[in-house]
């Protein structure tokens, strides 16, 4: 499996956890976070650990599953931090969340959002890092045809979200609205 190269070596896929399967993502190398532990030495970051559904998917389903497109976006965030400073940003179709675990380490604020039955991957796999997480991260339902944002983004984050025509033009028609709001930049990746 390629993964770009925010991983080094093969990933780690743990036995079945609950009703997931656990992916060990180890970063190519530690992400330091400017904060310190009890110690009082800084936090280093080398591995996220990323709940998924193995198997073929229905459409719907599709956010159980980790995509490659979420890597590349990560590793974007990880080489690009001055984009997310102080900024708020919203991820769409967030399913396991590693673009907005990413994101918060320099961002002022994540809404990671999906769609309600794909938010147990979302909040799980928060669980499962939030040791690694500079600050909580707001996890939220946003049904395309009718979003139910009440905040303003500076940036939106979304990877592998488009898997129809129909589904493409509920984005773009989420996309207007959040610019109409104020949002300045959106960052999308597809495989």
């Amino acid at each position: 499996m390629y993964c770009s190269d925010l991983h080094e070596g093969d990933p780690q896929i743990s036995a079945e956890n609950e009703d997931f399967s656990i992916y060990q993502l180890k970063l190519r190398k530690p992400l330091i976070i400017d904060e310190k532990d009890n110690d009082g030495d800084l936090i280093k970051i080398t591995k996220f650990e990323l709940p998924f559904i193995p198997g073929k998917m229905e459409i719907q389903d599709v956010g159980y599953q980790i995509w490659r497109a979420s890597f590349f976006l990560s590793e974007y965030l990880l080489d690009h931090p001055q984009i997310l400073t102080g900024k708020t940003v919203i991820e769409l179709g967030a399913g396991s969340a590693l673009p907005s675990m990413i994101a918060i380490q320099f961002c002022a604020e994540v809404t990671a959002t999906d769609l309600d039955h794909v938010l147990k991957i979302t909040r799980k796999s928060i669980e499962l890092n939030k040791n690694a997480l500079k600050s909580t991260i707001k996890v939220s339902e946003c049904n395309w045809d009718d979003p139910n944002l009440n905040s303003r983004f500076d940036v939106c984050i979304a990877a592998d979200v488009c898997y129809s025509h129909h589904s493409t033009m509920k984005l773009f028609r989420l996309l207007q609205r959040l610019i109409r709001s104020g949002t300045q930049r959106i960052l999308i990746s597809l495989e």
